[in-house]
């Protein structure tokens, strides 16, 4: 795995999404567990994306994944997620009183 351009920035916009967090919340606050739950969510999506997008079989009981999924599509549904978070964090973040 090397790290590209794209994950290094990846890596950087979440550190720096976490970080101002923690500033605004504190380091030991649930709201701020979950926010980096998503994150890293998000940053197995754009880090893993082809090999991710490569499972074919069960995923549940009922339900089967019967083709495979781009890796391409999966970072950048990644990349959506996380511009998403850091945009409406940062926009609440101004907003408030």
């Amino acid at each position: 795995m090397r790290l590209t351009i794209g994950r290094s920035l990846s890596l950087f916009v979440a550190i720096a999404c976490l970080a101002m967090a923690m500033v605004m919340h504190g380091p030991l606050d649930l709201d701020i567990a979950a926010f980096a739950i998503i994150l890293l969510l998000c940053l197995l999506l754009i880090w893993y994306g082809d090999l991710l997008g490569e499972y074919v079989g069960p995923v549940g009981d009922l339900r089967h994944i019967t083709r495979q999924t781009p890796g391409g599509c999966l970072a950048c549904l990644g990349w959506i997620g996380l511009l998403s978070l850091a945009g409406a964090w940062i926009w609440f973040r101004l907003r408030a009183p």
